[in-house]
């Protein structure tokens, strides 16, 4: 894998991720790429499908079991909730944050 100009992810020949991300970070324990488009957060798996899309305020994981980073907190507008590894939200929601 090698990072080339305009921050395009690529495996071999094959581009993974193109230069619509203004950041992507990739963690080498979870195969987890995180994104970043016009400051909104989201996620995508080692063969960069999008796991969840770049449309979140703010993104938290769940760094402390077994690199299993789901389920994944996230804020959009004034909400935070839930989402799985399909992006689908858990029921639950919550104006604000104590501690994740």
């Amino acid at each position: 894998m090698e990072i080339v100009a305009r921050l395009r992810y690529r495996i071999g020949r094959m581009v993974i991720l193109g230069p619509a991300y203004s950041d992507i970070d990739y963690n080498q324990s979870s195969g987890i790429y995180d994104l970043e488009k016009d400051g909104k957060k989201g996620l995508a798996d080692a063969s960069g499908r999008i796991l969840i899309p770049a449309e979140y305020d703010e993104l938290l994981k769940n760094n402390s079991w077994n690199n299993n980073i789901f389920p994944v907190l996230v804020k959009k507008g004034t909400w935070y909730y839930y989402l799985d590894r399909n992006g689908n939200p858990l029921p639950y929601k919550a104006a604000e944050i104590n501690a994740y």
